[in-house]
C-alpha cells in the first residue's frame, strides 16, 4: 500500500515538473522524439527463489546514470532547460518505483497462486486420502479380528 502512495506521488511529481517544463519552454515533445534513438530505462526480468517457490523480479539495467550526457547536450540554460531536466530526473525516478510496484505485484499474485495451490492440496488430503486411509485401516483391523476368531 506504502509503495502504490509512493508511486502516485512521484508520478504526480512528474507530471508537475513537466507542466513546469512546458511552461519554462514551451512544447519540446517534437524534439524530444526526434533525439531519441535508444531507451534509456531498460528492464530485465530474474528469478529469486522464496520459500521453493520461483518468484520473477523486474530490476533496471543499462543506462543507470540519469544525467549520461546524451540528453544533456540538447538543454541549455536558455528556455528552461532546467526544468526539462529536473523532469525527465522526476520521471525517471517515477519508473523506477513502477518497476519497483510492479516486481512487488507480481510476486504478490505468485504466492497467491501458490497458496492457493498449497491450499487445495491440504484440503484434498484431510478431505479425500485420510479418510481413505483410516476406512482401508478400519477394513485391514476387522479382517484381522475376524481371522482371530476363527
Amino acid at each position: 500500500q506504502e509503495k502504490k502512495i509512493e508511486m502516485g506521488k512521484g508520478l504526480k511529481n512528474a507530471s508537475f515538473s513537466l507542466a513546469q517544463a512546458k511552461y519554462a519552454a514551451g512544447d519540446f515533445s517534437t524534439t524530444v522524439v526526434e533525439n531519441c534513438s535508444t531507451a534509456n530505462f531498460k528492464v530485465e526480468i530474474a528469478e529469486e527463489n522464496v520459500a521453493g517457490v520461483k518468484l520473477p523480479i523486474f530490476r533496471r539495467y543499462g543506462g543507470e546514470d540519469i544525467g549520461d550526457g546524451s540528453t544533456k547536450e540538447l538543454t541549455g540554460l536558455a528556455k528552461g532547460g532546467a526544468q526539462i531536466d529536473r523532469s525527465r530526473t522526476q520521471f525517471v525516478t517515477a519508473l523506477e518505483r513502477f518497476v519497483e510496484l510492479a516486481s512487488l505485484q507480481t510476486a504478490f499474485l505468485k504466492l497467491d497462486e501458490v497458496i492457493r495451490i498449497t491450499n487445495r492440496r491440504v484440503n484434498a488430503i484431510e478431505h479425500v486420502v485420510i479418510p481413505r486411509l483410516e476406512n482401508t485401516v478400519s477394513y485391514i483391523i476387522s479382517a484381522l479380528d475376524e481371522r482371530e476368531r476363527e
